[in-house]
């Protein structure tokens, strides 16, 4: 209970700062960099490492995340992280920095699932059906998976619209065996 607390007065500082200076989702983009780039054994190993000092080890976090062209905000905000020995939520951080960020931008991510990948016309068709289903600015999220044989299958929070042939199919093969 106190980790979520925490997450959650740490990301609201975040979501604040960043807001405050027009700068969302530049820095929601920032922390997924953030993230896969501390994921790296070798950077982990020397952010962990005991005999370093935290001024040595917040060196080299500096280090790492200018190689990456990261903002102020997000180095800064990473640092504090660091001398609060709370790095290793960041990918809880990124999950609710992803949902209050988006609550305010009025975004909706919507996760497509195809058997191949999309043309960019069938993209921009799906990103504006789905903005007029929703209501909403829409992030779309591609992934592929042959075994759905065709169409799309869409995630859009916890609701599923399964527009795919494998379903297609699965029903038609329900209905001849009835």
């Amino acid at each position: 209970m106190k980790d979520k607390k925490l997450i959650n007065q740490l990301t609201e500082i975040l979501i604040d700062i960043a807001g405050r200076k027009n700068l969302l989702e530049e820095t929601q983009e920032e922390l997924k960099i953030a993230l896969r780039a501390l994921k790296n054994e070798r950077v982990r190993k020397i952010l962990y490492y005991p005999k370093l000092s935290l001024k040595e080890r917040e060196e080299f976090l500096h280090q790492v995340l200018s190689s990456y062209g990261l903002s102020g905000i997000t180095t800064t905000f990473l640092v504090l992280l660091l001398e609060r020995e709370s790095l290793g939520y960041l990918k809880e951080i990124l999950l609710r920095y992803e949902e209050l960020s988006n609550k305010l931008l009025n975004l909706k991510k919507v996760v497509i699932t195809t058997a191949v990948p999309l043309a960019e016309e069938e993209r921009v068709q799906l990103k504006e059906a789905f903005g007029r289903l929703t209501a909403s600015r829409v992030k779309l999220e591609e992934q592929i998976d042959k075994r759905i044989l065709g169409g799309v299958v869409a995630q859009i929070g916890d609701r599923l619209i399964d527009g795919s042939i494998r379903s297609s199919l699965n029903r038609l093969k329900e209905e001849m065996n009835r």
